[in-house]
């Protein structure tokens, strides 16, 4: 049996819904047990029965826990990302201790295949999660910000095959959870899981957690070491999770592989519903920085770094939405009279 768990708040109903249909789309030979973590009070779990019909349309199992959201209000909330992602920090204390190894997942993913390799390919005792690199998971940057050693890479936490043993021995929940708490960090739980289990994650495909800004750049331009450039293409070719980690989402309008996400969206009870109007992000930005150095302009070059800078924390400031287009379609204006 595949154990699964996703955690989610109340506006990431419809996200789950598509996620959890993708899974059983794909794994109709597997048997998979859903844990279904929900930032909620149990009153409030009527919300989340959408997600019930699908796992039972599928004839699979499932559990709901409820999880206040005053166990996790002196922890901090960075941006788009909700405070729902603390979630997986508590599968280890929450789920039944006979529950030893499971798979995590974000709810912004779609999976296109089989997640049997899995349960074919357990942790060793002595390893804590299996990880995808992250997107400049080899860069050194994230080595001197964290203080973590440089032979080791950075991972992202969306997708985590996740040893629960190894966590209740030795306490991980509670150390994580104090590190995001006493650190600014830049990506809250995913930078403390990285800190506290350095040296006990063992690396998962590419093909099971191919983000998307994988298919922004190539290779070499993610600071990402020579030896898994060969991995990384056969995964963006035929991946097997698509993970959306960005502030690009695939219910938004502009998003890159939206196509594979909508396909999943279109076989639930959300399938006529509009979506949404996505903002200019960082990823919009880092695309004009990539358009603007292929151009042979002095002076645009120059200056790309700073204006790279200067619209990635304008992204992370408190401007309103209209503010932000207003100042994304001057700048487009710009950029435009300069041709392209």
């Amino acid at each position: 049996m595949l154990h699964l768990a996703l955690g989610l708040d109340i506006k990431y109903v419809m996200q789950c819904g598509v996620a959890i249909s993708s899974v059983c789309e794909n794994n109709k030979g597997e048997e998979v047990f859903f844990h279904i973590l929900v930032l909620a009070e149990k009153s409030e779990l009527n919300h989340f029965s959408d997600l019930v019909d699908i796992v039972k349309g599928y004839n699979q199992k499932y559990e709901i826990i409820a999880i206040g959201e005053t166990y996790f209000e002196k922890l901090p909330q960075i941006g788009y990302i909700s405070k729902a992602t603390y979630l997986r920090l508590l599968l280890p204390q929450v789920l039944s201790p006979n529950i030893d190894q499971l798979l995590y997942l974000d709810s912004d993913i779609v999976v296109l295949g089989s997640l049997h390799y899995f349960v074919e390919n357990p942790l060793r005792d002595d390893i804590a999660c299996g990880a995808a690199i992250d997107v400049n998971g080899c860069s050194i940057k994230h080595h001197n910000r964290l203080g973590i050693s440089s032979s080791v890479t950075y991972f992202n936490a969306g997708i985590l095959q996740m040893n629960l043993k190894y966590w209740r021995k030795h306490n991980i929940s509670d150390q994580t959870i104090n590190k995001v708490s006493e650190n600014q960090y830049w990506f809250m739980d995913q930078d403390a899981i990285n800190v506290v289990l350095s040296g006990k994650i063992s690396r998962i495909p590419f093909k099971y957690n191919l983000q998307t800004s994988h298919y922004l750049y190539l290779p070499i331009e993610q600071e990402l070491d020579i030896v898994y450039h060969q991995e990384l293409l056969e995964a963006m070719d035929k991946p097997v999770i698509i993970h959306y980690a960005s502030y690009r989402k695939p219910w938004f309008d502009d998003c890159p592989k939206r196509e594979y996400w909508e396909y999943y969206f279109k076989k639930t009870k959300w399938a006529n519903e509009p979506l949404l109007c996505t903002p200019p992000n960082d990823d919009t930005t880092q695309e004009w920085l990539h358009r603007i150095r292929s151009k042979d302009n002095r002076l645009l070059n120059k200056y790309a770094p700073t204006f790279y800078k200067m619209v990635y924390w304008a992204s992370r400031s408190k401007l309103s939405r209209i503010t932000f287009k207003c100042a994304f379609k001057f700048l487009s204006l710009f950029l435009h009279l300069f041709g392209f």
